[in-house]
C-alpha cells in the first residue's frame, strides 16, 4: 500500500470514527421547508446506515392519563410490559413532518417513535439498556424553541432587535443543553420559568436524563429561525436583521455522543461568526450599532486568539481590519469590535465605502491568528531565513522604536512576484520605519486560518 494510500485509508477511519461516535440528537420538527437543514445538519454527522432510530416526540395535545404514546413500531423491537403504550389519537406532526425525511435518508433503518404523556423512568431505562446494547441504534429526540409573535400571542414577548432578543433568552436553555455533564433538573428548571422557550419540555428533559446516563456530551450544530429561511443567501440565517422582525420560530440541532464538545470549533461556529460580522457591518450603516453579539456558548467565547475580518466585491477588498491577542477579551468580542469598524475602514482607508442596497453581494471574511502562545519570535535579522512566504504564515514586526505592523498570509499570497527583502520593507514603512530597521527589530511568525462566505456559491469557503 502506496503512503496516499495508507493517509487515505487512515482519514475515512478517522471519518467512520467520527460519525459512529454521534449517537444522539436533539432536531426541530418544523416542516422541512423551514427547518429540514437544521436537521440535516445532524442527519449528516450521524452513520450512514443506523440500523434503529428511536424518536421521541413532542405530543402538542397531551391527554391527562399516564401513558406513553406509539406513534410507530417496526419490527425488532420489544418493548417492557410495565409500561402503558397507547397510540396517540392524532397525527402528531412532530413525527409526522419529520417521518419522511428519516425514511428517505434512512431507507433500511427500523423506526420506533414514542410520545411521551408523562415521564416514564421504566421507558428512560428501556432506551438507556438498547442504546448500550445496540451500538449501532441513534436516539432522536425534537422540540422547536421559541415561537413569537401576534399569531402565537406574546408580540411583547421579545425587544428590538427580536432575533438578538430571541438568542439571548435561549442562551441558558442551549448552555444547558451543552453543559457537561448534562444537567435535567436545570433544563426542567429553565423551561418551568419561562414556557415561552419551547414546546415538549417534558420530551427535552426526558432525552436529557437518557443523554447523562449514557455520559454523551453534545454540541450545536445548527441554529436560525424561519424568519432566515425567507432569503435566497443562506448567510443571512445567521444575521440579525436590523429592519426589525413580527413573528418567526427559532430552531435548533444539537449531536450527542461520548467525547463531543461544545467548545470545538466547526464550520457551523464559523458560519455563525460571519453572519455576527455581516449584523455588526448592517448594524453600523444603517445607525443600530453595538446591538450584536455571539451567543455565550459560541466556542470563541471560550478562546482569546486574535482576529481580522475583511469583506471584498467583485474580487476587491474593502475591509480588513482585526484586533490581537490581549489576554483579556474573548475572540467573540474581537470579531464584533473588529465588524464594527468596517464602515470607516471601507470609507476611509479603502476609499470603497459600502451600499447598503448590496450587502448580499459582498464576500464575508473571518480570518483566526494562532494562539499567541504558538507564535515563533526571532531576532529581525533572521527574518529572511524563518519566514516562509507560502501564503499560509503572517507576520508581525516590532521596531525598536516601538513601531509595530502585521502582514496577514493573504499580503504574501497577493505579491508573489515580491522577494523576501521587499517584503520586510514594505513591511517595515508599515511599522513607521524607512526600509531597512527590521534588521534591528524583532519578528513573530505566525499561521491563520481564513475563511470566507461567498454569496454567488452559496459556500463556506477556507484557506
Amino acid at each position: 500500500m502506496t503512503k496516499r494510500n495508507i493517509k487515505q485509508s487512515k482519514n475515512k477511519t478517522r471519518k467512520k470514527l467520527a460519525l459512529l461516535r454521534v449517537r444522539a440528537a436533539l432536531i426541530p420538527h418544523a416542516g422541512e421547508k423551514y427547518a429540514g437543514d437544521a436537521r440535516e445538519a445532524a442527519f449528516k454527522k450521524m452513520a450512514k446506515r443506523p440500523k434503529y432510530i428511536i424518536y421521541l416526540a413532542t405530543v402538542h395535545r397531551p391527554a391527562s392519563s399516564d401513558v406513553v404514546y406509539l406513534l410507530r413500531k417496526d419490527k425488532g423491537f420489544h418493548l417492557p410490559k410495565t409500561v402503558t403504550f397507547e397510540h396517540i389519537p392524532y397525527d402528531e406532526h412532530s413525527f409526522k413532518w419529520v417521518e419522511p425525511e428519516l425514511m428517505r435518508r434512512f431507507p433500511s433503518t427500523k423506526i420506533i417513535a414514542f410520545g411521551p404523556n408523562k415521564y416514564s423512568p421504566t421507558l428512560k431505562n428501556w432506551i438507556v439498556g438498547f442504546m448500550r446494547q445496540h451500538k449501532n441504534c441513534v436516539l432522536l429526540a425534537t422540540t422547536d424553541l421559541i415561537h413569537y409573535g401576534e399569531r402565537f400571542g406574546n408580540s411583547s414577548y421579545l425587544t428590538y432587535p427580536q432575533q438578538l432578543s430571541k438568542e439571548r433568552k435561549e442562551r441558558k436553555l442551549i448552555e444547558a443543553l451543552t453543559f457537561s455533564p448534562i444537567s435535567p433538573d436545570r433544563i426542567a428548571k429553565i423551561a418551568n420559568e419561562d414556557k415561552h422557550l419551547m414546546c415538549g419540555p417534558l420530551t427535552v428533559v426526558l432525552f436529557a436524563r437518557i443523554i447523562r446516563s449514557l455520559q454523551y456530551t453534545g454540541k450545536v450544530v445548527d441554529y436560525y429561525d424561519s424568519h432566515g429561511v425567507s432569503f435566497d443567501n443562506k448567510l443571512n440565517r445567521y444575521v440579525i436583521d436590523m429592519d426589525g422582525v413580527d413573528s418567526f420560530v427559532s430552531y435548533v440541532s444539537i449531536v450527542y455522543g461520548k467525547g463531543i464538545r461544545q467548545t470545538t470549533v466547526s464550520p457551523f461556529d464559523i458560519v455563525q461568526a460571519i453572519g455576527a460580522v455581516k449584523s455588526a457591518i448592517t448594524g453600523r450603516l444603517k445607525g443600530k450599532a453595538n446591538v450584536v453579539e455571539l451567543p455565550s456558548w459560541s466556542p470563541f467565547n471560550k478562546t482569546g486568539q486574535g482576529v481580522f475580518v475583511g469583506t471584498s466585491i467583485n474580487g476587491k477588498t474593502n475591509c480588513s481590519y482585526g484586533r490581537y491577542e490581549d489576554g483579556e477579551k474573548t475572540t467573540a468580542k474581537k470579531i464584533v469590535e473588529a465588524a464594527l469598524d468596517c464602515p470607516r475602514d471601507a470609507a476611509q482607508r479603502w476609499r470603497k465605502p459600502y451600499d447598503v442596497d448590496n450587502l448580499d453581494k459582498y464576500d464575508y471574511k473571518v480570518e483566526l491568528l494562532d494562539p499567541k502562545s504558538e507564535w515563533k519570535r526571532y531576532p529581525g535579522r533572521e527574518a529572511i531565513s524563518k519566514f516562509k512566504m507560502d501564503g499560509h504564515h503572517g507576520m508581525f514586526l516590532r521596531l525598536r522604536n516601538g513601531g509595530g505592523a502585521t502582514y496577514l498570509p493573504v499580503v504574501a499570497r497577493e505579491n508573489q512576484d515580491w522577494t523576501k527583502e521587499e517584503y520586510m520593507r514594505h513591511l517595515t514603512q508599515k511599522a513607521g520605519g524607512r526600509g531597512d530597521e527590521w534588521k534591528n527589530g524583532t519578528v513573530e511568525i505566525y499561521r491563520t486560518r481564513s475563511y470566507t462566505w461567498e454569496p454567488h456559491s452559496q459556500r463556506l469557503v477556507s484557506s
